[in-house]
């Protein structure tokens, strides 16, 4: 009897199964012999932090991935990527964009480099990354402020307990102690909200969180029989000449107990010590009136106090239980909240309305927004002047902020993925940004700044073979720097003497690179200025050959040897790829000769076409049974009763 085999078991098909793997596993080895380029495997030294980092050079513009950028010069930024809508390009405010993405709030381990201060331009490029700075902890409100005429970047690190103040080569200038003197390392004691200058920058506000008993009298607002657990959060005013304390304030006993709205769960639990201090004003913004006076924002009071700068009494509230205004309108969980002009009967400030609470009802209005409000202090009545809806109808339901810009556009950042929108003045959205991962920021900041670092510019440089030449791929970058309208790239030797100019090329995000003639033993970049002036010059940057083997010495220059292949493979590359064809032939007759063989003795030299026709034996026609019905079970089908199961066949 005769019977041919199942397609799918058929000695054809198993050969022809190995000789297609083993074809393009043998192609694809020669073929890649053949051209030189792709990745190579170096150490490079970062000119910021001395450390050592192995990585790979991609020698293509695909090295990016969708959610972060990566540098070859810098493998040690990992930053956020950008999707960004632009509804009137023209009517876009200039300046950088400074965010601070997190992981956590809190943290006592570091985390991914991402988790950094970041400066981008406002096309999303990457202009400076703090991630070799802060290594990896969280750190917030980043921004730059006036420090006695000076601009500086400012950096709350809770990790630290501190704020870190660069200067435009950022080199660190200050380190300010934020908390009390038994501050622990923990969100209970350290209020990360803020920290920023103000009269010209002579004088620095930050905010302070201090757990403590109150007083059973203060404890009786709440009906809790005893001394009550909470965190008291306040503000001091500091000198920056001397960053001593000229004014301090607190609010036990100025703000009550009872004015918080997170009173849902049992007084005995919120008061225990056995707990968490119960959080029941959370202050999250401080602004000072040219008066001397200060607004502060509780987000769990939903109120906002005018506080005196004399004896810092509470002189109004705006919102919340105990409002001192007649207000048309609804805000809750605010964040931001600043002053923009004021006289002797109004009162104009600017404020996030996150209407997303911790009290009850949890919104307050149909989606977060920003809110421009004059209250006149003479009638005591509020007016909403303009506001700045969601992008998307939503919520920002923690944190975020408002700034209003030189040409009174408004600038706000939601949190979430740090999505931030410019508007008009007339309340119309003009453009919406959103980090792609899943990030988010607890404010975003629209400034001018002005970069010029201290360390010298970044550069690598690879030389490949592509179309009978040779030419060095060379990267060139500079963290933090603002002013590069253009590189100039030298091929130079190892002390930098000899110099050959390769290239000028236009500046283009964060990484330019260019491919320059020829092969370069050492490559030096230039950053240029728009009036031509050169702002600083990189190391000496030893080249990656065109190696024979990944993981060659990474600074190793080609030898005499090296030289003479790669001529070689340039001049013929033909020869490699007759060698991708030869080899999956020889594959093939291996393993035809190996599964003849095993099949049978007498089978051995058969063609295949007389194998799948011949007569079967008892054990292959067993076997082959068992296979099918094996294939079968796969496909969901039973040989006797159909489909199995009741299912369909796949």
């Amino acid at each position: 009897m005769f019977r041919c085999l199942p397609p799918t078991q058929t000695v054809r098909q198993r050969f022809n199964n190995s000789f297609v793997v083993i074809f393009f596993i043998c192609f694809s080895f020669c073929r890649a012999l053949s051209q030189s380029g792709g990745r190579e495997e170096l150490s490079t030294r970062s000119a910021v932090n001395k450390r050592y980092y192995k990585h790979k050079v991609v020698l293509d513009e695909s090295r990016h991935d969708e959610e972060f950028f990566t540098f070859v010069t810098r493998p040690d930024l990992y930053a956020p990527r950008w999707n960004i809508v632009t509804y009137d390009k023209k009517a876009i405010t200039p300046g950088y964009w400074f965010i601070a993405p997190y992981e956590e709030a809190v943290q006592f381990d570091s985390s991914p480099p991402w988790n950094a201060p970041h400066i981008y331009d406002s096309s999303g490029e990457l202009v400076w990354s703090g991630a070799p700075v802060f290594n990896g902890y969280s750190t917030f409100d980043f921004r730059v402020i006036d420090v006695l005429g000076t601009p500086m970047l400012s950096i709350i690190a809770p990790h630290e307990g501190k704020a870190f103040l660069f200067d435009s080569t950022y080199q660190l200038q200050h380190e300010i102690f934020l908390g009390p003197e038994s501050l622990r390392m923990d969100e209970v004691s350290l209020n990360v909200h803020e920290f920023a200058t103000v009269d010209d920058g002579t004088r620095a506000l930050h905010l302070t969180r201090e757990p403590r008993k109150t007083s059973r009298e203060n404890s009786k607002a709440v009906g809790y029989d005893g001394e009550c657990y909470a965190g008291f959060d306040g503000f001091r005013e500091l000198d920056v000449e001397t960053w001593e304390t000229v004014f301090s304030w607190t609010s036990e006993g100025k703000i009550g107990l009872d004015e918080s709205v997170v009173d849902q769960e049992p007084v005995e639990k919120r008061c225990s010590e056995r707990g968490r201090p119960w959080e029941y004003v959370h202050l999250n913004s401080i602004d000072k009136f040219s008066s001397g006076d200060y607004l502060l924002s509780g987000r769990r009071t939903n109120t906002i106090y005018k506080i005196s700068g004399k004896d810092g009494s509470i002189l109004w509230r705006f919102g919340g239980r105990k409002s001192d205004f007649q207000t048309p309108f609804k805000f809750s969980g605010q964040h931001a909240a600043r002053v923009q002009s004021h006289n002797d009967t109004h009162t104009m400030i600017t404020m996030l309305d996150n209407a997303f609470g911790p009290g009850v009802p949890r919104t307050t209005h149909n989606s977060s927004r920003g809110l421009i409000v004059t209250l006149d202090t003479t009638a005591m009545t509020a007016e909403l002047i303009t506001e700045y809806p969601h992008p998307n109808r939503g919520y920002a339901t923690s944190r975020g902020n408002m700034q209003v810009l030189p040409n009174g556009h408004a600038w706000l950042c939601w949190t979430s993925h740090a999505l931030e929108s410019e508007y008009t003045t007339d309340g119309s959205l003009i453009m919406t940004a959103g980090l792609r991962p899943k990030i988010d920021s607890y404010r975003s900041w629209k400034l001018p700044w002005v970069g010029r670092p201290h360390y010298p510019p970044d550069v690598r440089g690879a030389v490949v073979a592509k179309d009978d030449s040779f030419y060095t791929i060379v990267h060139m970058s500079w963290n933090g720097a603002t002013d590069i309208k253009e590189w100039r790239v030298y091929h130079t030797n190892e002390d930098g003497k000899n110099r050959t100019l390769a290239a000028t090329v236009a500046k283009f995000g964060f990484e330019t690179v260019v491919w320059t003639e020829g092969p370069a033993s050492h490559v030096l970049a230039a950053a240029i200025s728009k009036d031509g002036h050169i702002l600083g010059e990189s190391y000496i940057f030893p080249t990656i050959p065109v190696a024979k083997e990944l993981g060659a010495a990474p600074t190793d220059v080609p030898t005499a040897e090296d030289r003479s292949w790669m001529e070689a493979t340039a001049r013929d590359p033909f020869v490699p790829f007759l060698a991708g064809i030869a080899l999956p032939v020889l594959a093939m007759l291996a393993v035809y000769a190996s599964r003849a063989f095993t099949r049978s003795r007498r089978r051995i030299l058969k063609p295949w076409w007389k194998t799948v026709y011949a007569p079967l034996s008892t054990s292959d026609k067993q076997e082959n049974d068992m296979e099918d019905q094996h294939e079968n079970i796969e496909l969901g089908v039973d040989d006797a009763r159909g489909p199995l199961l009741g299912g369909k066949p796949r």
